[in-house]
């Protein structure tokens, strides 16, 4: 009987798709999808995205919301102790909110800009199935 080596290449895409789910937005797009080829690929239809401002650092943010597909994101969380209008303001600077269509969940804390709720009114709401706000 002979022995195989298994790797992570070998596994399909489905599979890869599951593991990313225990990875924050960061690792996904700075890490993982520069191992190979076939990463970057699966990240670039990796359609399950959250992007938390606050574990994210404002930079880092930036350089993901330019390099991410506004269509892969399915959270947003914003707030905490670290809320920032300024975090909903660089969202929507960068991307075009128009194809933000498969946001799943939105968590805003604290909000008290009107920026933030004109945000809200501009996004398609129709595939949400978690809207958290605190004021």
């Amino acid at each position: 009987m002979s022995m195989t080596t298994a790797s992570l290449l070998a596994l399909p895409s489905e599979l890869l798709y599951q593991i990313l789910k225990y990875l924050d937005t960061y690792t996904i797009i700075f890490k993982f999808c520069h191992v190979c080829k076939r990463f970057y690929e699966i990240t670039d239809d990796y359609n399950q995205c959250e992007l938390n401002f606050n574990s994210t650092s404002y930079s880092h943010m930036k350089r993901i919301l330019r390099l991410i597909k506004p269509e892969n994101i399915t959270s947003l969380i914003c707030g905490g102790d670290s809320y920032k209008s300024s975090d909903i303001e660089l969202l929507s600077s960068i991307v075009n909110i128009s194809p933000l269509t498969f946001l799943r969940s939105i968590t805003l804390d604290y909000v008290t800009a009107s920026k933030d709720y004109e945000l809200l009114n501009r996004l398609t709401l129709s595939n949400l199935s978690s809207l958290s706000i605190h004021t």
